[in-house]
């Protein structure tokens, strides 16, 4: 990228997986809209809102945000709840030429996310929103931590240079996400997405971000998650791997 290179202005969309988040959709909203649509920033965005299949009134208060912000674009899945499956809803219904997702249980500053924006503006493919390279996390449990950070770690030494490869708070090119067509139902999404772009020879960089959370994930589900994590970041190398060995493409 050169001093005179131009810097184009690109449309977003922000997709946010939420599941029985009644407590926390409307303040995340409210901070995503008045980050992106300020006099200063004048984004085209969008927000793609998907109930994950809620059993609390994170629907009902999805469809009054609707009303109240014309941007929004909510999206019901009724069959088996999944982030996966919710992420891959919001980018096939998501209109805009980058996007960004954000945890529906208002963790992530969009704040950041416009950094991300103006960052993949200078000429990345995508923008990785990293915690433990100067971020600051807050609220995390131990055993939630040592998870994310062993298996950052272990595709450190598989020769994936990415400092948090477990963090959904990330900024793709729709050209990406397209190509990756992720298949994950779970959180192992999150690993999928960044480690297939990685592998794929897309440009990237990584911003350092804040991390807050007022409630913690159950140490059960953690300990599932960290072996289903495991198990896509090593399935997805040896595709790789296979491929570079046989000229597959």
């Amino acid at each position: 990228m050169t001093k005179d290179h131009v810097i184009k202005k690109l449309s977003v969309s922000i997709v946010v997986p939420a599941r029985n988040e009644e407590k926390n959709i409307a303040q995340l909203i409210s901070r995503i809209e008045k980050t992106f649509s300020s006099t200063q920033t004048q984004r085209d965005f969008e927000i793609v809102l998907v109930n994950d299949n809620s059993d609390d009134k994170t629907g009902e208060i999805a469809e009054q945000l609707s009303k109240l912000y014309k941007n929004i674009h909510v999206v019901h899945r009724t069959k088996k709840p999944g982030f996966g499956l919710a992420l891959r809803a919001g980018f096939k219904s998501a209109s805009k030429s980058v996007l960004i997702p954000m945890m529906g249980d208002n963790c992530d500053d969009p704040e950041e996310a416009l950094k991300m924006l103006e960052e993949i503006e200078k000429g990345y493919d995508f923008i990785v929103g990293t915690r433990y390279k100067h971020g600051t996390v807050a609220g995390m449990s131990i055993v939630k931590r040592i998870a994310s950070q062993g298996i950052t770690l272990f595709s450190n030494f598989l020769g994936v240079h990415m400092s948090d490869l477990c963090n959904a708070f990330k900024a793709y090119r729709r050209y990406v996400i397209r190509r990756i067509n992720p298949k994950s139902d779970g959180f192992q999404i999150l690993v999928e997405l960044p480690l297939t772009a990685y592998l794929l020879g897309y440009r990237f960089k990584e911003i350092s971000v804040s991390w807050k959370t007022k409630r913690q994930s159950r140490r059960r589900s953690v300990l599932r998650r960290g072996p289903q994590y495991l198990k896509k970041l090593l399935s997805i190398s040896a595709i790789f791997k296979f491929r570079r060995v046989h000229g597959v493409k």
